[in-house]
């Protein structure tokens, strides 16, 4: 998913889909690309926290802009581990 945590009153909801998604596969991975654009973004972790799912990976990939400021995309990729397993 890309750019989905802009909005912090839809996270409960997404995370809530993710969570349905894990119940049908636990392996499953969650590939997030976003440039941070607000602090309220914070709280897509919080939730994704409590609900069980656990940082794997993070990279942050530089993006060159011409005749403007570098500007940077973060990529996560999350894991489900299950509630009380954090």
């Amino acid at each position: 998913m890309a750019d989905c945590t802009y909005n912090p009153d839809v996270v409960p909801d997404l995370v809530a889909t993710l969570g349905r998604v894990a119940e049908g596969n636990r392996d499953v991975l969650v590939l997030l690309a976003m440039k941070v654009r607000h602090e309220s973004e914070a709280v897509f972790f919080e939730i994704m926290g409590r609900e069980g799912w656990k940082i794997g990976e993070k990279a942050v990939l530089g993006l060159g802009v011409l005749g403007g400021e570098a500007e940077e995309i973060e990529v996560y990729v999350f894991k489900w581990v299950g509630l009380g397993s954090i």
